[in-house]
């Protein structure tokens, strides 16, 4: 009895167990009618744990539209087309027999694909900086960025520039004030001229007025005088 690893073609992967290993009986294990086009396709070798093993993958290479197994094979046989289930099966030596077959777990076989599949990058790891990216201290703005390029600008740099353009809207708003207070409108000039003539109007009004009293006095005066002058 032995465990290998079946692998159905929606890449779904599950420990299944054989009573009596026989190698050319295993395609109904995967659950195909007979062994037209099904055998061994490619044998993996690597050290694994400090010994030598041997992985091969049993699968069929020919099959019917819409049955194509999904799971990505590590390489050489990654680019290949297979169809229906697959068996994934572990032994000591190169040449398969009932003899040798090992059993293969699910956890071990993610670690063994892991290598196979050349290994997952590491995006923690820390590596040194080339000699081409050191940049002198000299050409380092306050916040370890690079001046070389001429996009970076300083804090300080950045400040000033504020403080200039500040400096101009103030004197841009003071300038727009002295405008506003130097500008009389139209409308106010023609009102006060308008005050100004109905002022003369009625001062030379009232000094006419004043003359014409005064004549009228005096007739009236003369003509007081004539009739007691009649009467005497």
């Amino acid at each position: 009895m032995v465990k290998l690893i079946l692998v159905n073609k929606n890449s779904v992967l599950k420990e299944t167990i054989v009573k009596n290993f026989q190698e050319d009986m295993l395609y109904k294990k995967c659950n195909f009618r007979n062994a037209n086009n099904f055998g061994k396709i490619h044998t993996y070798t690597l050290n694994h744990e400090g010994n030598e093993i041997f992985i091969s993958i049993y699968a069929k290479d020919n099959g019917r539209a819409n049955t194509e197994n999904k799971y990505e094979l590590p390489p050489p046989v990654d680019k290949e087309l297979y169809f229906g289930n697959m068996l994934i099966i572990k032994h000591k030596d190169e040449t398969i027999t009932a003899l040798n077959v090992q059993n293969l777990t699910q956890l071990e076989w993610e670690k063994i694909y892991e290598k196979l599949m050349g290994g997952f990058e590491d995006l923690n790891d820390d590596e040194e900086p080339s000699e081409e990216e050191v940049i002198p201290a000299e050409f380092l703005s306050k916040d370890g960025y690079s001046k070389e390029d001429g996009f970076v600008v300083d804090d300080e740099d950045e400040e000033a520039e504020e403080e200039e353009e500040e400096e101009e809207a103030e004197e841009e708003a003071a300038e727009e004030d002295e405008e506003e207070t130097d500008y009389i409108p139209a409308n106010d000039t023609e009102e006060e001229d308008e005050e100004e003539d109905d002022e003369d109007y009625e001062s030379e009004y009232t000094d006419d007025d004043s003359d014409i009293g005064s004549e009228l006095s005096e007739e009236s005066y003369m003509s007081d005088e004539n009739e007691k002058c009649k009467e005497n």
